[in-house]
């Protein structure tokens, strides 16, 4: 509190008193050591030598960076749609990814865009890539930027990457009463839980994600199980639209849920 503190405790040569005209700031507690673990094993990825690891890492040590992708293609043939005809050279088609060059990565990332601009970006990627290795985002593709760097040398090099987009998300969630004693309605209370844990595990997803609907069953009976008890509905069906089970996102593309249904 204000004027709280007038004693001192351990004798200092000039000090004939002491007080507080200002109330003090709470500091914070002492760190755990689960915390302490974190933090030093993100630390260490910051260096690693693995290019993936450390570039994320770096990456999203920017505030506004949310989520990083990276393909590597670390053969000395050019990724070809199914695979090419060459053996052990990636296949990227899942993701939209066509011939990606050799010894080259693909790097996409998402976040708050007006508040970091392209040469931050560009510049965390060329302190963090290995020497040799190229950055390559598809010609013409959404999100595709490249920036000009300059080394020490004041060489500039060409780095490219992909600004990844919003993919919306809608979700349709059908439940069923198990008996006669359950509500015909459902309650704002339960759709608004089970709305929040559908939502967030949609926004978890990364770049380039697979989402299966089958992954939101466990999910959702948790919600039902927490709020309401179990016995009382059973998940008749999830589904990202009419028969839609499962979203393959492209390279460019991080789902974020939008309308969320829940009947």
């Amino acid at each position: 509190s204000i004027n709280g503190f007038k004693s001192i405790v351990t004798t200092v040569a000039g000090w004939t008193n002491v007080n507080n005209p200002q109330a003090s700031t709470v500091g914070q507690d002492v760190e755990t050591d689960a915390h302490y673990r974190y933090r030093l094993a993100v630390k260490a990825q910051g260096s690693s030598k693995a290019i993936a690891n450390s570039l994320s890492t770096n990456l999203l040590a920017n505030s506004n960076i949310t989520a990083v992708m990276i393909w590597e293609n670390d053969t000395s043939g050019t990724s070809q749609a199914q695979g090419g005809s060459t053996t052990n050279i990636p296949d990227f088609t899942n993701w939209g990814l066509y011939s990606v060059p050799s010894h080259s990565i693909v790097v996409a990332v998402y976040g708050d865009f007006s508040n970091v601009d392209n040469d931050t970006i560009g510049q965390i990627i060329y302190l963090n890539k290995s020497t040799g290795v190229g950055t390559f985002a598809p010609s013409g593709g959404t999100g595709s930027t490249t920036v000009q760097i300059a080394n020490a040398f004041g060489v500039e090099q060409p780095i490219s990457f992909v600004k990844a987009q919003v993919e919306q998300v809608n979700c349709n969630i059908k439940l069923q009463p198990i008996s006669t004693s359950s509500p015909t309605i459902i309650s704002d209370e339960l759709k608004t839980a089970i709305s929040d844990a559908v939502e967030t595990q949609i926004n978890e997803k990364n770049i380039g994600s697979h989402l299966y609907a089958s992954n939101l069953y466990a999910t959702v009976a948790q919600v039902i199980t927490d709020t309401v008890g179990a016995n009382l509905y059973n998940i008749s069906n999830i589904d990202f639209g009419t028969g839609v089970t499962d979203i393959q996102m492209l390279y460019n593309q991080k789902p974020i849920a939008q309308t969320i249904t829940i009947s």
